[in-house]
């Protein structure tokens, strides 16, 4: 890990590595229309993120019941497979974002004990697919036995989702937020020179 945080932070600059994230975010977002695509012709009956944060067996077990009598329970098992495509698209993806959040912080915070946390991200954005690759090989030990499987397999299953949803919007709550922070500590730096160095920078602070 740690020769990637010194590819982030050495190879290219803040912007040019936004525009490798925004091709990144294009490849992951074609492959997720190519997975939506299968999710509809499944007939899933509720939008996928409530089926997987259901936590309720015989709900769960409706779902995949109505999908029996629509014939396209196999589509269905089709969906969860092309969803590793998604799965790998967005493992690269994270941690590009992760490594642009960082690269994107000003170097006087990465040296700081906030940037520990930045350089964290690292490991942990790219934590959602991972989580979402455990919840689909779940869903495939429910889906051997549609209609029988074992009622506590939904929790785990759940869990992963949820879990899996939680980063992945940590992870892009905190991309914007490394923008702001960009912004916010331009804005404090021009204020200290305009006011005449550090002893203006304590009195503005006190005012």
């Amino acid at each position: 890990m740690k020769k990637i945080t010194e590819l982030f932070l050495t190879r290219l600059n803040p912007i040019a590595w936004w525009g490798v994230a925004i091709a990144a975010w294009a490849v992951s977002r074609v492959s997720q229309v190519w997975l939506d695509s299968f999710y509809d012709r499944s007939k899933f009956p509720v939008p996928f993120y409530v089926g997987q944060t259901t936590f309720d067996a015989a709900e769960l077990k409706g779902y995949y019941a109505h999908m029996i009598n629509e014939g396209t329970l196999g589509i269905y098992v089709q969906t969860q497979l092309v969803d590793f495509v998604f799965m790998a698209a967005s493992f690269v993806f994270l941690l590009i974002l992760a490594g642009t959040a960082l690269r994107t912080l000003p170097a006087a915070i990465r040296e700081s004990k906030f940037g520990n946390f930045a350089k964290a991200m690292l490991w942990v954005m790219p934590l959602a697919p991972v989580f979402d690759a455990i919840e689909n090989l779940t869903s495939f030990v429910m889906l051997a036995n549609p209609q029988d499987f074992a009622y506590w397999l939904v929790y785990p299953y759940s869990s992963f989702a949820v879990v899996k949803f939680a980063l992945f919007g940590l992870g892009y709550l905190w991309a914007l937020s490394s923008v702001f922070i960009l912004m916010g500590y331009g804005l404090w730096t021009g204020v200290r020179k305009l006011f005449g160095g550090k002893g203006a920078q304590i009195s503005v602070s006190v005012r």
